[in-house]
């Protein structure tokens, strides 16, 4: 079993769930839009969201609807605010010292005690984060920037 994601796909329209090789090889070929990315089928796990401003970090849990495969609110799945372990938090940083964001919204996966990324933005749209004043936060760091340059 593996998933294929299309590249800039939205509220998790660009994500094909797929059951055999055959499956994959045709909606690879036929179905997503290239560039893509093939990962496997995690059928337990957790799913996060993690977002990171300068000292601000938000955690959120995502949880499906029953019987849907997709965990995200546009196809009826919910979102928790948690408070992210450690794991997390240091798993995000990482990746954002990887790819060299100033900021992040991260999707990442647990299961068997394992993190796996599954995708980094710049941005994102929970309705949930209005409160959190994130889009001026990263206002003043660019400001910043330009200021010091």
């Amino acid at each position: 079993k593996a998933v294929i994601k299309e590249n800039r796909a939205s509220l998790g329209t660009g994500v094909h769930p797929c059951e055999t090789l055959t499956e994959l090889a045709y909606k690879a070929i036929h179905v997503a839009s290239p560039p893509v990315v093939i990962q496997p089928m995690l059928e337990k796990f957790r799913e996060f969201r993690l977002v990171i401003v300068e000292d601000t970090i938000l955690g959120m849990e995502k949880t499906r609807a029953s019987g849907i495969f997709w965990n995200n609110k546009f196809l009826g799945g919910a979102t928790k605010f948690i408070t992210p372990s450690s794991q997390i938090i240091e798993f995000g940083e990482e990746m954002m010292r990887l790819g060299k964001f100033p900021w992040a919204y991260i999707d990442l996966f647990v299961a068997d005690d394992k993190t796996y990324l599954s995708e980094i933005n710049l941005s994102g749209s929970n309705r949930e984060l209005k409160g959190y004043n994130l889009n001026n936060l990263k206002r003043q760091m660019v400001e910043r920037w330009q200021k010091n340059k």
